[in-house]
């Protein structure tokens, strides 16, 4: 069964708005061309873009107000921001001026709510990207219900959208040998159970959506190539491309998938 949803920007007036031609071809549309995302030529336009917007943004008093900025987030002694709860534990991600980089930690949720956390370390991403040579930059952990002692998590070497997978295992506080690991790619992953994951990735020739995510969802089994993992589903090249995500509730786990056919609509799959 598959319910199909769609998700609606709410402006102002928009019930007015004239809607987007979605037929127009390049005769029609003189801009058409920025649809290819890594082109050369639409890369050339955002770096002017980028460059006379910076130029408007950086006069005046700026640096005097990044400076106060910074002062403000590298503050130590500024509040933590509880990232997800899992049971009875809460993350929190950290930078400062000592981690720059930042770090990934944990405390107890009856300690947090009662304002007195016990911070502890669970990765150190200053301390890992010295270690391994990389720039590496946090982008999400996902932790398998209902122990959250196992998680997949996402990272960067120098920011951009695309990252690794690696497994981590909260109570060792260290990676899992042998684990879920994937090269670095457009990923997104989410649990099934222990043994096995939902995968949307770079698979090879032909598995990309013109938005550069996949366009394959596959099954993917600890001890396993995700390259060899069983496709389960394959969207049309002109999606954007896959969500998945697990929820958990009652003891069960329900995994899901999202079929992004645009921006705002998709359709879903349990």
């Amino acid at each position: 069964m598959r319910t199909v949803l769609t998700a609606a920007l709410l402006i102002a007036g928009c019930a007015t708005a004239p809607q987007p031609d979605v037929t127009a071809t390049a005769d029609d549309d003189p801009y058409l061309w920025l649809e290819e995302v890594e082109g050369e030529r639409s890369l050339a336009q955002v770096r002017e873009w980028n460059a006379a917007t910076a130029a408007k943004l950086t006069v005046g008093n700026f640096d005097e107000y990044r400076e106060r900025a910074y002062a403000i987030l590298s503050n130590p002694d500024r509040l933590a921001t509880p990232d997800t709860v899992y049971g009875d534990i809460v993350t929190d991600f950290r930078t400062d001026a000592e981690h720059t980089h930042g770090i990934w930690r944990v405390a107890a949720i009856d300690d947090a709510l009662a304002g007195t956390p016990m911070w502890q370390t669970l990765l150190d991403l200053d301390a890992l990207s010295e270690a391994e040579g990389k720039n590496w930059v946090w982008q999400s952990a996902r932790c398998l219900a209902p122990d959250y002692q196992r998680c997949l998590l996402e990272l960067s070497d120098g920011g951009s959208d695309a990252g690794v997978i690696r497994e981590f295992d909260v109570s060792a506080r260290r990676f899992v040998e042998g684990g879920f690991t994937a090269p670095t790619a457009k990923h997104d992953v989410t649990w099934i159970d222990r043994d096995h994951a939902l995968l949307s990735s770079n698979f090879g020739p032909d598995t990309l959506t013109e938005s550069g995510y996949g366009r394959q969802l596959r099954l993917w089994r600890r001890g396993t190539d995700p390259q060899s993992a069983k496709l389960l589903l394959e969207i049309d090249p002109q999606d954007v491309g896959f969500s998945v995500f697990t929820g958990y509730t009652d003891g069960k786990r329900y995994p899901m998938v999202a079929r992004n056919l645009t921006f705002w609509d998709s359709t879903y799959y349990h």
